[in-house]
């Protein structure tokens, strides 16, 4: 396919802003269906708040794990080393997941978000395009397909 502009999740045609996974197209969206695009700082992540809750839930559950094996031993029981390697283990596991999920929802670089018809938001990450410093050409690429009265540059 022919593409005004592309990256590794989205492309840009002549009638539309295709979106990418493994370079490809898995959705159309079409400029009568945008609302407004934004440029911003953000989190590429779709729902940013339940990722940062469930990354807290595995570092909570990491740091249960071991107090339970402490005071379990501190009140007589006796704790095997294999359920104590396990524990360990498991918390390096729940740890590291909670670490993950909340820096990946953390808005801690730029996106184009595209509010949908539908109410529907995308956001898509452009750090790949400021690295390359190509970022004049996509804005020209976008305000070739959709008027440039929705386009928001907030915060380039």
């Amino acid at each position: 396919m022919n593409y005004k502009f592309d990256t590794q999740y989205f492309a840009v045609t002549e009638k539309s802003i295709l979106l990418l996974r493994n370079r490809f197209p898995y959705r159309e969206i079409l400029p009568k269906d945008i609302v407004r695009i934004e440029f911003t700082k953000g989190s590429d992540v779709k729902r940013p708040i339940p990722s940062i809750l469930f990354g807290l839930s595995f570092i909570l559950i990491a740091f249960y794990l071991p107090t339970t094996a402490i005071f379990g031993s501190l009140y007589g029981e006796r704790v095997a080393a294999n359920v104590i390697a396990a524990l360990l283990s498991m918390e390096l596991f729940f740890l590291s997941l909670g670490i993950y999920s909340i820096l990946r929802a953390l808005p801690i670089h730029s996106v184009v978000r595209l509010s949908l018809l539908d109410g529907e938001i995308e956001s898509l990450s452009i750090r790949e395009i400021k690295k390359r410093k190509k970022m004049d050409g996509f804005i020209q690429s976008l305000e070739e397909i959709i008027d440039s009265k929705k386009i928001f540059k907030i915060n380039l």
